[in-house]
């Protein structure tokens, strides 16, 4: 190849590299951050309720908080947010719910596997806005725990972070999204006319359209533990998670917090678990028994069987009620 197709394939990958990255630099632009929601605080000071829920969509697709204040005798909420882990928890249990006043008498924290002792998981990216409209200011102990668990990362895991935030830089991709999500779908709707109430009569059918009871059957999703968690060490992990901080502010405000433990899809098919994913549940239980807290397994339970699953782990709506009830029946004898 000549000198002069050599400096030509060289200019396309610079052009290609470089074009994409200007063009999402202007797009994303600035992100102002996120302000702090004070909304669950007020509701909780408002309503009272004797108990609270915190998850992700794990509980969002099992409990149906009115039925299981029927069946305890008090108001429950929930306050679920999509793909948030133990972060996200921690931060709304210190800044939304130890807050309020007065505080619930129990929290339960519905989660999977070893997600608990996994600090690092959804912090970044997407999940980021979340945690900055969880806490009104900079919180000490959320960077101290993320810095402290960085450094219990396999090697490649921290060799990734180098190159990982320089993408991120050159292509700001979750930045355009954050700062392009409320305008975008707008401007799509105005295209279509300018009849407000047809609009809103649109937005409507789009929330039905894309709502999770319409998800497909993903029998396949979620079934396999990902390779990170080949790794079940609670002892050597509980150190450098958010779990120390969240009794502590339990405490503080007088909560009890019970940890359930999810039945996955993988457990209802009879796969069975590996050896150290048993020890990890055990230590997990013995460490939070010996704190005051209350631990909950529900994968026992048979009654939860394949068909109640849609997509992935998550169940299926027509399946709430009844998982509620049997969410109530196993934690009825640790309610105060």
């Amino acid at each position: 190849m000549s000198r002069g197709a050599w400096i030509g394939v060289a200019a396309f990958f610079v052009v290609v590299a470089t074009v994409p990255a200007w063009i999402t630099q202007q797009v994303a632009g600035e992100v102002s951050k996120q302000p702090f929601d004070p909304v669950p605080e007020r509701l909780i000071s408002g309503v009272r309720p004797g108990y609270v829920f915190l998850g992700n969509s794990m509980l969002d697709t099992r409990i149906i908080p009115g039925v299981f204040a029927e069946q305890a005798g008090a108001p429950a909420m929930i306050f679920s947010i999509p793909g948030v882990m133990s972060a996200a928890w921690y931060l709304q249990l210190k800044h939304q719910i130890a807050a309020a006043d007065p505080a619930p008498a129990m929290v339960f924290v519905l989660f999977r596997d070893t997600h608990l002792t996994r600090p690092q998981l959804r912090t970044g990216g997407r999940y980021a806005k979340w945690l900055e409209s969880l806490r009104p200011d900079e919180d000490e102990e959320l960077a101290a725990v993320l810095a402290g668990s960085a450094e219990h990362l396999p090697w490649y895991a921290r060799a990734w972070g180098l190159p990982q935030w320089w993408l991120g830089w050159l292509y700001p991709a979750d930045k355009a999204l954050r700062r392009g999500q409320h305008w975008l779908p707008e401007v799509g709707l105005r295209l279509l006319g300018r009849d407000e109430a047809k609009r809103k009569e649109l937005r409507v059918r789009l929330d039905r359209t894309f709502g999770r009871d319409r998800f497909r059957d993903a029998s396949g999703a979620d079934v396999m533990p990902s390779a990170s968690e080949a790794v079940y060490d609670f002892n050597g992990s509980v150190g450098w998670s958010f779990l120390p901080l969240m009794l502590s502010e339990a405490e503080s405000a007088g909560i009890r917090l019970c940890f359930v433990r999810v039945r996955t899809r993988r457990a209802a098919m009879g796969l069975p678990e590996p050896e150290a994913l048993s020890q990890y549940m055990r230590d997990l239980k013995t460490w939070l028994t010996r704190r005051k807290a209350c631990f909950v397994d529900m994968k026992f339970n048979p009654a939860i069987s394949l068909d109640w699953y849609s997509d992935g782990d998550h169940i299926r709506p027509s399946r709430r009620e009844a998982y509620t009830r049997l969410f109530y029946d196993a934690v009825r004898d640790q309610l105060p």
